[in-house]
């Protein structure tokens, strides 16, 4: 069978004596070139149908079933002479367990597999957000290392999946989801204050929970002028709404039949809707920065706080919201809810969630997938 004949590399290999009167040599033209994995997982794919960008090869996201969270890496090699020669290397996942269809005999420390396809197991999740992420795939001839090829792929956890290490030996009714494991500060993870354990800002210490039977977003548990606070997170936060600010102004009277206020402009609305270009993750850290403003709400009429002058501030309409700083804030004094209209919350809520504002977490640390780092499938 004629086969095309590759041109990158050229290797020779000597037989032994055939008859004292000549030798025969095997001319062997082997290339090394990477078919699976293939294209660049940094690349957003044009279409679905474009293999140049993010693709289902190199973009592989654990799998929790059986009960051992494991990683398939496909490779494969284009055809050349001497494949039985190839082997295989994938950068290592920390603290998980590598294996090799086709393993090499002597690579059990070494990890390589060998031949034109062969397929990497990792079994465990890191202890880590960064175990995840970008890792290189090597191919090369057994006899000749510079004979060789690379390509890339990025590794991800699923999201709402619980088979992270910190769920080892607990009951299902304990469990954690990956996000709120992997997310944490204090795990590599990019979210702002949330770790696994407590927070400390300022004189405010957090205690960080997750409830599996939330049906809310997030909820705060913590005293008017205390220092300790819980805040405890639910399966919804990943899929958090904002408000989308628009409304026109609405005015009241001030305290004392003064002028007029105005609620600032744009910052009222009837509905809930999802930012723009949001992902789980910053749903998650809106709802955290919301619970936050919770606790300086509460912690600000401490003895120590901004709030207290040897007597509590005067708190008219009982949202613990001084009426003068309602005032200055724009919602009414003399009502606990201002806009009735409004779908979350009386003025305390609408003080969380402007305060906590939009924010946006950098891709470069949400390894999720979902997430905002998986481009194929979305």
């Amino acid at each position: 069978m004629n086969r095309a004949v590759p041109a990158t590399y050229v290797f020779i290999v000597s037989t032994p004596v055939l008859a004292d009167r000549y030798k025969k040599l095997i001319l062997h033209v082997v290339r090394a070139k990477v078919a699976k994995p293939n294209g660049n997982p940094e690349l957003s794919p044009p279409d679905p149908d474009d293999f140049s960008g993010a693709n289902a090869t190199n973009e592989r996201v654990y799998s929790e079933i059986p009960n051992i969270p494991a990683l398939m890496v496909e490779c494969e090699a284009a055809w050349t002479p001497l494949a039985d020669r190839l082997r295989w290397s994938v950068a290592p996942i920390p603290d998980a367990a590598e294996s090799w269809t086709n393993q090499v005999p002597h690579a059990a420390i070494t990890h390589e597999g060998r031949g034109r396809i062969s397929m990497a197991k990792f079994e465990g999740m890191p202890q880590n957000n960064n175990g995840f992420g970008l890792k290189k795939v090597d191919l090369w001839f057994d006899f000749d290392t510079a004979i060789k090829a690379s390509a890339n792929i990025e590794v991800f956890f699923p999201r709402d999946g619980n088979k992270h290490p910190g769920n080892t030996g607990k009951l299902p009714e304990f469990r954690t989801p990956n996000w709120f494991y992997y997310w944490a500060s204090d795990k590599g993870g990019p979210l702002t204050h949330r770790t696994a354990g407590t927070s400390t800002l300022g004189p405010i210490t957090i205690f960080w929970l997750y409830d599996p039977n939330l049906t809310i977003h997030g909820k705060i548990d913590g005293v008017v002028g205390g220092t300790n606070f819980v805040i405890t997170l639910g399966p919804s936060a990943t899929s958090t709404q904002n408000h989308d600010f628009v409304s026109p102004k609405i005015s009241f009277p001030a305290k004392g039949g003064g002028a007029m206020l105005e609620f600032p402009e744009g910052h009222i609305s009837t509905s809930f809707v999802r930012a723009n270009n949001w992902e789980g993750i910053d749903c998650v850290e809106k709802v955290i920065q919301h619970e936050i403003v919770h606790a300086t709400i509460m912690n600000n009429w401490s003895p120590n706080g901004p709030w207290w002058d040897g007597a509590l501030f005067q708190d008219d309409d009982l949202d613990h919201l001084p009426t003068s700083h309602e005032n200055d804030f724009g919602t009414d004094w003399n009502k606990n809810r201002t806009f009735d209209f409004y779908l979350g919350g009386n003025d305390n809520e609408i003080r969380c969630e402007i305060d906590s504002g939009n924010p946006i977490i950098p891709a470069s640390g949400d390894w999720a997938s979902p997430g905002k780092q998986k481009q194929y499938g979305r």
